[in-house]
């Protein structure tokens, strides 16, 4: 019975960070999208491609991370209470949940980070051009 609540839970688990990720990259790219014109200002003032991109990733990892921490409590005691019923009781380890948070970290940085560089690699007379 677990067995099979382990394979859907892991196949629903990997569905829902593949929607999560698409949502993270289509609001990455309208973020970015709005700031193109400050991306180019900036880049034409001689900002490097690095200090662009972790500039427009920070946010979103800010995010990524108050979203865990509020996260974390609720999964430990969620976890804690269905863990009660079972004949031999385990503590909750605190790996898994640092293993989330670092891993959710780096695909938050490597998803948003793709969009981000290709921000910086725009045609700068073409954002400029009314200004």
């Amino acid at each position: 019975k677990y067995q099979k609540q382990q394979t859907l839970f892991t196949i629903l688990n990997a569905m829902v960070l593949m929607v999560a990720l698409l949502g993270l990259f289509a609001l990455s790219s309208l973020m970015i999208e709005q700031k193109l014109k400050d991306v180019a200002i900036r880049k034409t003032l001689g900002a490097s491609d690095k200090t662009l991109i972790i500039g427009l990733t920070k946010q979103f990892l800010w995010i990524t991370l108050i979203a865990v921490l509020i996260s974390i409590p609720i999964s430990y005691y969620l976890m804690n209470e269905w863990l009660k019923d079972f004949a031999y009781r385990i503590d909750m380890p605190i790996f898994p949940f640092i293993l989330s948070l670092i891993s959710l970290l780096i695909l938050t940085f490597a998803v948003v980070s793709i969009k981000a560089y290709q921000a910086t690699k725009v045609n700068l007379v073409k954002h400029l051009k009314y200004e």
